[in-house]
């Protein structure tokens, strides 16, 4: 979708409905979150639509039914640093991780996705920074650590993480995960990079290819597969783009969707709509900025 057709649909969403034909069809509405101290860094969908939002300021998740217009509480006993959120099936992954520059343990938690109990926790081997999840065809669970240059491996039936594949050159800063067409794909939110990363027949890694992008991104960060599984959505900057890959060739075409949020961190995907949330993380770690109003998951159409 072009930048001038999103506008459009703002205008359009503005005066409360676009027609089509004789009928009208309402814009999806952003869904609130909080005040100032909240930060929301990282959101995820439930297959009903269910919102998961990882609070930064507030090391917790919040919850949004399904047309609800505002996230309650979920989860908020016993985290740390929250900055990823992974819905799968029946339950939620979270990062728990000390803070940046911070010494102490990092977990990768599961929950249950309908009551919030607690029914795993993973420690980092080493310790590191938890950011994101993304789940293979065989059910294997792969982590992020943006610290650590690594992606980590959580096998069907494992107690213990594992390296999935470290290299502190190109995984530096390794940020949001997606699978497509079941491979893996990762990015850098520091060397503004992505990577295709191939998985053997054993669900081993076999190779990693960096992607030549259409156009450059900035702080690539939160990246969810579509729904389609013929694409991703990506926040960079201030943009939520779509990520086309192409394996043959080891490209990636950037297709801006939306632009102009501040601090987007993290998308996910509901129906025909796209929910970004915008950290704000200047005002968090610098509080002489003063009051970064109220946040929420920005509802963005998409084609």
């Amino acid at each position: 979708m072009t930048t001038t057709l999103v506008k459009g649909l703002a205008v359009a969403a503005a005066a409360g409905a676009m027609t089509v034909g004789t009928g009208a069809i309402a814009q999806p509405a952003n869904v609130f979150v909080g005040n100032e101290g909240e930060h929301p860094e990282s959101i995820t969908s439930a297959r009903d639509g269910t919102l998961f939002i990882g609070l930064m300021g507030q090391s917790a998740v919040y919850r949004a039914a399904p047309g609800a217009d505002t996230a309650e509480p979920f989860i908020t006993d016993g985290l740390q640093t929250v900055v990823g959120v992974f819905a799968h099936g029946g339950t939620l992954w979270v990062c728990s991780s000390s803070g940046f520059g911070e010494e102490g343990p990092t977990f990768a938690n599961s929950y249950d996705i309908e009551t919030g109990d607690l029914t795993g926790s993973y420690e980092f081997p080493g310790g590191g920074f938890c950011n994101d999840f993304a789940v293979g065809r065989d059910g294997s669970v792969y982590v992020s650590d943006t610290t650590g240059a690594r992606i980590l491996v959580l096998r069907p039936g494992a107690s213990e993480l594992e390296v999935f594949h470290e290299d502190a050159d190109v995984l530096a800063g390794v940020d949001g995960l997606g699978i497509l067409d079941g491979e893996l794909i990762a990015n850098s939110v520091t060397t503004n990079r992505l990577f295709f990363i191939e998985i053997d027949d054993s669900y081993n890694f076999r190779g990693i290819t960096e992607l030549a992008l259409s156009q450059p991104v900035e702080g690539p960060d939160g990246m969810r597969t579509l729904d389609t599984d013929d694409g991703l959505l990506l926040v960079e900057g201030n943009r939520l783009v779509r990520v086309s890959v192409g394996f043959s060739d080891g490209t990636a075409d950037i297709e801006v969707i939306e632009e102009g949020f501040e601090g987007a961190t993290a998308v996910t995907q509901v129906g025909d709509t796209a929910y970004v949330t915008e950290a704000k993380l200047d005002y968090l770690f610098n509080p002489d900025l003063g009051d970064p109003g109220e946040f929420n998951a920005i509802a963005v159409p998409l084609p």
